[in-house]
């Protein structure tokens, strides 16, 4: 675990969902995006569009991306219950919210305990054979 609480990347990748669209909607993705930006963004001065942060959160966290502001934005006040939107109609891989949450020092507890639910310790993946 990180300072923050949040499971490491590899406790992610020990779930073979947790970077897994397969269960996600596959339309609108886009708007949804927009939505959660209008709802979580709203009143930030020069926030990236809805394709920058969704190709953004789709990729490995970079601090040199234009579009992290907008993300660590958004995740430092998304409420617990929206994450699942961000995942299953927005299209964002679990593993991938849990990689940007690390990746911009968020340290929303209601948010790390959801994420957490989805990896796998060692301790665990190893008995499992995962």
């Amino acid at each position: 675990m990180n300072r923050t609480g949040l499971r490491s990347k590899e406790e992610f990748e020990r779930n073979p969902r947790a970077y897994d669209d397969s269960l996600t909607l596959k339309r609108n993705q886009l708007g949804v995006i927009h939505a959660f930006l209008g709802a979580y963004c709203a009143g930030m001065r020069d926030r990236a569009s809805a394709k920058a942060v969704r190709d953004a959160l789709l990729s490995e966290p970079n601090s040199d991306c234009a579009a992290n502001q907008t993300i660590a934005w958004m995740l430092g006040s998304l409420r617990v219950h929206d994450a699942m939107g961000l995942f299953y109609e927005g299209g964002i891989p679990l593993g991938r919210i849990a990689d940007h949450v690390r990746a911009n020092n968020i340290q929303r507890k209601d948010l790390i305990r959801w994420l957490n639910q989805f990896a796998v310790p060692a301790e665990i993946g190893d008995a499992l054979g995962v």
